[in-house]
């Protein structure tokens, strides 16, 4: 770590539908601790406390300034992570659109396992896969809807059908219910989705590692039990960016309502 490094109190990760929330503890190298899930519109009392270090990144900007600019005004300094602060190289047409938590996930999957091949697979509101080369670099993905939206989709669109509670994995095939055949059938499309990524990534890299995290990881993994199952790849890859002393822009926090 370089000399400036500052040790964050809070890494929030500020997603579509949700917050999630992590305390650094005294003496921590890399983050472990616990998660918490907040609705946007709820700010951890410790995390307004006065005084404090607080790390963001995300993909929901609107979200992201309302946290910054209230964290502010309780007396504590902040810091946001943007796309281009992120030191992972990218190799694709269009670099400029892709989301900084795709990217975030990746870093952190290289930070304990290598620079690449890897597939990560991020399974929150969205179902992404995210592909990394095996020289460490970028390479872009495959973006679905995840297994809440799917649920979500049904009951909306379908007049018979409902939507239902993730309380524990799906029934095996088939479902006697209308209710399991529900959640048995987002599961199914949500594991052949990572299937057929993780298929396509070993065609070109044979020795590729699954990386599984979000929300939904832990619903996916019966099926893929070879993978990495880290919830904290995404503030591994945060805790690595603002503690590489190599990067090129200004990451101090600051308590400026106007400024990152």
């Amino acid at each position: 770590m370089g000399p400036e490094f500052m040790v964050p109190d809070f890494l929030v990760d500020v997603g579509n539908t949700s917050c999630k929330v992590m305390a650094v503890r005294s003496g921590d190298k890399s983050p472990n601790g616990e998660i918490s899930r907040h609705a946007h519109g709820e700010i951890p009392s410790e995390v307004l406390a006065p005084g404090k270090l607080v790390l963001m990144a995300g993909s929901n900007s609107y979200i992201l300034d309302l946290w910054k600019e209230k964290i502010h005004e309780a007396g504590s300094l902040t810091r946001v992570l943007y796309r281009d602060h992120i030191p992972l190289k990218r190799e694709m047409v269009d670099p400029s659109t892709v989301g900084v938590d795709r990217l975030l996930t990746c870093l952190g999957a290289q930070v304990e396992n290598g620079p690449g091949p890897h597939l990560v697979v991020d399974a929150g509101t969205a179902l992404t896969a995210n592909l990394v080369n095996d020289s460490g670099h970028f390479l872009g993905g495959a973006i679905g809807p995840g297994m809440g939206v799917m649920n979500l989709a049904l009951a909306q669109k379908a007049s018979s059908l409902f939507e239902v509670e993730w309380v524990r994995a799906p029934v095996a095939f088939p479902a006697s219910t209308t209710r399991e055949a529900i959640g048995l059938g987002v599961h199914m499309a949500a594991v052949g989705f990572v299937r057929e990524a993780w298929d396509k990534a070993r065609m070109n890299f044979s020795n590729c590692m699954l990386h599984l995290t979000g929300r939904d990881a832990p619903l996916l993994f019966p099926a893929f039990p070879q993978a990495n199952l880290d919830p904290y790849l995404l503030f591994r890859g945060m805790w690595s960016t603002i503690a590489n002393k190599d990067n090129k822009y200004d990451l101090k926090f600051n308590s400026a309502p106007g400024g990152l």
